[in-house]
């Protein structure tokens, strides 16, 4: 067995969520010598069930011993039912992690640092489209990068919450909406406190907020450009949403903020429809994962 490949396939699993608990099953799998083979694991966060399908293959190179971790399936389910999509691991950057492939199956969004096949490196928030799909049922990935315009700071500053006097809660609270949490708060109102959910909305350039009981509440909108003689511009009407599959963008094309090819279709697996819908639930990122082999 390949120590140094061991090692840098446990490195991936565990910065892709998996933690260390298929590590025995890995080296297992690896010892039988199979050209490919897949290994499943399981994880609650909180109310959401995720199951992963990992997979594997041998280097085709002839006398090499060495094995890919090439992309894993995950599936959420939970009250609304059920949503599935494929998670490419990326060699060259930051794959997303399990808890991250959560929240947006819950439909909500998530700030990654991108990288394309050509080109540099650069940060946006991707959102899967479930109700725009491949031939292999594969929700499309829409892109918002920076040059899209979305400030969350700005977003969750329009909110009177009462962290906002803490700057280190205030920081904890924007590293949560990244990851695409429904990260938990307190909204002043009228003297009192109330707790709230918050969620990241860059395709509207503002954050969406919830109760205790999942109702949504009102969020002050942007500030509107307003000219002299002319109505109020409303800046967010005027940008076209960027869509493509995951992993496939070019910084060029990204930055324009233009709508981009998608990726190769044979790379994209489909495990089961989804049903679930794009409400928020509150999510909790403490939970036990448990690993079975395929």
């Amino acid at each position: 067995m390949n120590q140094d490949n061991l090692e840098y396939l446990k490195k991936q699993l565990f910065f892709a969520g998996f933690g260390e608990g298929l590590v025995t099953q890995l080296e297992k799998r690896i010892k039988e010598g199979q050209t490919e083979f897949q290994i499943s694991a399981s994880h609650e966060f909180g109310k959401d069930k995720m199951e992963a399908t990992l997979y594997f293959t041998r280097s085709k190179q002839e006398g090499s011993d060495m094995y890919f971790f090439n992309k894993y399936d995950a599936t959420l389910q939970n009250h609304n039912g059920t949503a599935s999509q494929t998670f490419f691991i990326n060699n060259k950057g930051k794959s997303v992690g399990l808890d991250e492939a959560c929240n947006l199956l819950c439909g909500r969004s998530v700030y990654k640092e991108i990288t394309p096949k050509e080109g540099d490196a650069y940060k946006a928030w991707i959102k899967l489209d479930f109700s725009n799909r491949d031939e292999n049922g594969q929700a499309k990935v829409n892109y918002f990068n920076n040059s899209y315009g979305y400030d969350l700071h700005e977003a969750v500053g329009r909110i009177p919450l009462k962290e906002l006097g803490d700057p280190d809660r205030m920081e904890a609270l924007y590293v949560a909406l990244q990851r695409g949490q429904l990260a938990h708060a307190t909204l002043i109102k009228g003297g009192k406190e109330i707790s709230v959910q918050l969620a990241a909305d860059p395709k509207f350039k503002t954050v969406k907020m919830f109760d205790m009981d999942n109702v949504k509440l009102y969020v002050p909108g942007p500030k509107q450009d307003v000219r002299y003689g002319q109505a109020p511009v409303d800046q967010t009407a005027k940008q076209k949403e960027v869509g493509q599959s995951l992993g496939s963008p070019t910084r060029e094309s990204s930055e324009k903020g233009k709508s981009v090819g998608t990726s190769d279709a044979k790379k994209k697996e489909v495990t089961a429809n989804n049903s679930v819908s794009d409400e928020l639930l509150p999510k909790k990122r403490a939970g036990k994962s448990k690993g079975l082999t395929a």
